[in-house]
């Protein structure tokens, strides 16, 4: 019963082991934690710890007996403890705490048996139960305020999250989205409620990670980590050169200039381009594809097939050859020739740019 307060009497422990669940489930390593939710209905080990201690109240009323003497004493413990010492110190206090985030008014009477007051009017797609309600309200809750402060942020292309706050856009009720255009406060009540991807894809459990990964914003993708130190002590002439976020592939083979994107790797990057062909054959969705590369098309392709299982399976194999593609290249581009071959380019652009 004190499973959800151990990060209240510990130091962190509980938070420690739900983070690195939550993100070996997502393979969102590397991203806070509350940047993993929202993208799928997994729930996080504090969340079912909470929503099992809510279940209490409704196995006490049922059943009564001993666990409904037990929640009678836990609640007569809060009581006595108000304005004498920290009541939040209680299993009830706590509980409190933590539920009024979610239901303010939230109570629990034992006058004449186990009842409360303060819950929303039970649902017929939560059972009728209040855990079920609470766990979904909870978890709709936090996905919206993480939505509301990051619409409200306004990410720079460069940031991870800017194509999730287009995504959401596009999700989103033309309200929310005149709202953002006229640079309006956003309030998480105006924001989403499912989850991006409602139900979890029945591909293997590598594809959806790299799916995720790429959308989240935490692939090798140019446009944030600028070619990352690793690849950058390689080139060293990329540290200096303007041209620190293209998209190496093209620049080498084609000298031009295109920001290492999500969408251009998706949409236009010619190093793709036979996976590219194989995802529009099996999924006819080449119109998406023949508006041309843009974080609003990626953003319309993934409102597309976020609900449909067959499509979503395609679309998370092709983000798994998308990677495997570009390590191969990275792989090749690091050998002695072509690091001396992409030099020369360099220099040769940075001489004529001057």
């Amino acid at each position: 019963m004190w499973a959800p307060f151990i990060s209240l009497l510990a130091t962190g422990e509980g938070t420690k082991l739900n983070e690195d669940y939550i993100k070996w489930l997502t393979g969102l390593g590397g991203a806070r934690l509350d940047r993993c939710c929202g993208w799928t209905p997994i729930r996080d080990l504090d969340d079912k710890a909470l929503v099992a201690a809510v279940r209490v109240f409704e196995d006490a009323r049922k059943f009564q007996g001993l666990l409904g003497r037990a929640v009678q004493q836990l609640v007569v413990n809060w009581e006595n403890t108000m304005g004498v010492r920290a009541p939040q110190k209680t299993w009830m206090g706590a509980l409190l705490l933590k539920m009024n985030k979610v239901w303010p008014r939230f109570r629990v009477h034992i006058h004449s048996g186990i009842s409360w007051t303060g819950a929303p009017l039970l649902r017929q797609e939560t059972r009728f139960s209040l855990s079920r309600q609470f766990q979904e309200d909870l978890s709709v809750g936090k996905w919206q305020v993480r939505q509301s402060d990051l619409l409200n942020s306004r990410p720079r292309e460069s940031q991870h999250d800017f194509f999730l706050f287009h995504l959401i856009q596009v999700l989103g009720s033309n309200r929310l989205r005149g709202k953002i255009s006229l640079n309006e406060q956003i309030q998480a009540s105006e924001t989403l409620e499912s989850p991006i991807f409602p139900k979890l894809p029945t591909v293997n459990t590598e594809s959806f990670r790299v799916l995720l990964r790429t959308l989240a914003g935490l692939e090798d993708y140019a446009r944030v980590n600028s070619h990352a130190p690793t690849r950058r002590q390689i080139h060293p002439k990329l540290h200096n050169s303007t041209w620190d976020r293209s998209c190496l592939y093209c620049f080498y083979n084609h000298q031009q200039h295109f920001v290492d994107s999500e969408w251009h790797s998706f949409f236009e990057c010619p190093l793709i381009q036979n996976p590219r062909r194989e995802f529009i054959l099996l999924t006819r969705l080449e119109s998406i594809f023949e508006n041309g590369s843009s974080v609003e098309n990626l953003a319309l392709l993934i409102a597309r097939v976020r609900e449909d299982q067959r499509l979503l399976n395609a679309l998370a194999r092709f983000a798994l050859q998308v990677r495997e593609h570009r390590e191969k290249w990275f792989w090749q581009l690091s050998s002695e020739a072509m690091k001396q071959s992409l030099a020369r380019k360099l220099e040769n652009l940075m001489y004529f740019c001057l």
